[in-house]
């Protein structure tokens, strides 16, 4: 069973008749196809994917997870499979804001709980109502949508897929310079008993970036071309 997050479009989310969808999705798809296996892709809340793997609830699970040393102790980690960075979305007409230090003074909106939260209150000030926290991206986009803020604070690849999603929304994206805006590795993680499987992982993932099945997924969720491939070896 392959574990995803329930609510986290484009790369994972349910649809209106609870299947799973979304870029994640595919692509673990297109991995056990060309490695002749079969997955079962259950949605999940977030908090509990990894606890899916220590109660073998779960085989494998994807979803954001970045590569770090705790989880490098504890589990298997593949080949980044994908690459993310934050960026801003601002109104198309707006060429003030181009960096975080452009927010001071303005409406600014983004997940609530996140790390994005610190990040923000570094610029803006800690507590500052101008910082407008939602519970998911979507609706951290609608006050952008609706005037309400000017700005909004969220992953790229989120803010491409609603570029997609909503063309009547006359925004642009704006990925500024410095460490927020760097890229970070997205892996798939799995027990550290499942050799074998991580192997048929790493080799359809190389498979699929080489025969162009990964830069036709890409462009199906976010709109473009990969910018930067994932890492094949």
């Amino acid at each position: 069973m392959v574990g995803i997050d329930a609510n986290y479009p484009p790369y994972d989310f349910k649809d209106e008749n609870g299947n799973a969808q979304g870029f994640d999705v595919d692509i673990i798809k297109a991995i056990a196809e060309n490695q002749g296996f079969g997955v079962d892709v259950v949605p999940q809340d977030w908090e509990v994917l990894v606890e899916g793997l220590d109660n073998a609830q779960s085989h494998v699970v994807m979803s954001g997870f970045s590569r770090n040393d705790e989880r490098e102790a504890k589990y298997l980690l593949s080949n980044t499979y994908a690459w993310g960075r934050d960026a801003l979305a601002v109104s198309a007409e707006n060429n003030s804001i181009k960096n975080l230090k452009d927010l001071n003074g303005k409406k600014v909106a983004t997940l609530a709980d996140s790390p994005y939260i610190p990040q923000l209150e570094e610029v803006i000030g800690q507590g500052n109502p101008s910082i407008i926290g939602k519970p998911s991206a979507f609706l951290a986009f609608k006050e952008l949508a609706t005037g309400n803020a000017e700005a909004v604070l969220a992953d790229e690849g989120v803010l491409r897929y609603y570029a997609k999603q909503f063309p009547e929304v006359n925004f642009k994206i704006v990925v500024g310079e410095g460490e927020a805006f760097e890229y970070y590795d997205m892996i798939i993680i799995t027990p550290k008993s499942e050799n074998e499987l991580m192997e048929k992982i790493n080799t359809g993932l190389a498979n699929i970036v080489a025969d162009g099945t990964y830069a036709k997924i890409h462009e199906k969720w976010f709109g473009v071309a990969p910018e930067k491939l994932p890492t094949t070896k």
